[in-house]
């Protein structure tokens, strides 16, 4: 969650260090070759957040219309 700004800052420095962790595992875990990286943004919670507020925006209409 956070600011789109802070979303955009945090997503930059997770693709800099794309190589690093990428270089890390290579390190750790053998194999012929460490698999390439890639990151995808889960959008899940902040959706999941917007219907508990829907619901409960519902729920509380159907308390003050009784």
């Amino acid at each position: 969650m956070g600011s789109d700004e802070q979303k955009a800052a945090t997503w930059t420095g997770l693709h800099k260090a794309l190589g690093f962790m990428r270089t890390e595992i290579g390190k750790r875990i053998r194999m012929r070759f460490t698999p390439e990286l890639s990151l995808h943004l889960d959008e899940s919670l902040e959706y999941s957040v917007h219907i508990q507020e829907l619901l409960l925006k519902i729920k509380q209409q159907e308390e003050s219309a009784k």
